[in-house]
C-alpha cells in the first residue's frame, strides 16, 4: 500500500516540477525577449519564442497550466538556451567593443597594431561590420 502511495507522490512531485520549470523557462523568455513588462508583450514574446499559442503561453508564464506535455517543455528549455545564447553573445560583442575603446583612449598610437589587429579578427568573426584596419604581418 505504501509502494503505491510513493510512487503516486512521485508522478506527482514530477508533474509539479515540470510546471514549475516551464513557468520559470516562460518567465526568463519573457524577461529576455518582451518588449515591454506589460502581460500582453511577455505573453506574446514566450509565444513568439515558443510557437506555443497565445493562450497556452499564457497559462505556462502565469502557472495557470494544469499540465505539460514533454515536448512542450523541451521546446521551452531550447528557445531559453536560445535567448541565453544571444544575450551572452551581445555581452561579449559589448566587452570586446569596450576593449577596443580602451585600447584607443589609453594610447591609439601605441595599440594600433592590436586594435587593427582585433578588429581585423572581429569583423572576419562577425562580430564587427567591417574591418577597419588590416593585421600587421
Amino acid at each position: 500500500m505504501s509502494e503505491k502511495y510513493s510512487r503516486g507522490s512521485e508522478k506527482m512531485y514530477s508533474r509539479e516540477v515540470t510546471l514549475n520549470e516551464i513557468n520559470k523557462y516562460s518567465e526568463e523568455i519573457a524577461d529576455l525577449a518582451a518588449n515591454s513588462t506589460g502581460w500582453e508583450d511577455r505573453v506574446k514574446a514566450v509565444a513568439k519564442r515558443t510557437g506555443f499559442t497565445f493562450s497556452r503561453a499564457k497559462t505556462f508564464l502565469y502557472g495557470e497550466a494544469r499540465t505539460v506535455e514533454a515536448h512542450e517543455h523541451i521546446i521551452a528549455k531550447a528557445a531559453l538556451r536560445e535567448l541565453r545564447a544571444k544575450r551572452q553573445a551581445n555581452e561579449q560583442h559589448e566587452r570586446l567593443l569596450s576593449t577596443i575603446t580602451y585600447l584607443r583612449e589609453t594610447d591609439e598610437d601605441f595599440y594600433s597594431p592590436t586594435i587593427n589587429s582585433l578588429e581585423h579578427s572581429f569583423s572576419r568573426l562577425g562580430v564587427l561590420d567591417s574591418a577597419v584596419g588590416e593585421p600587421e604581418q
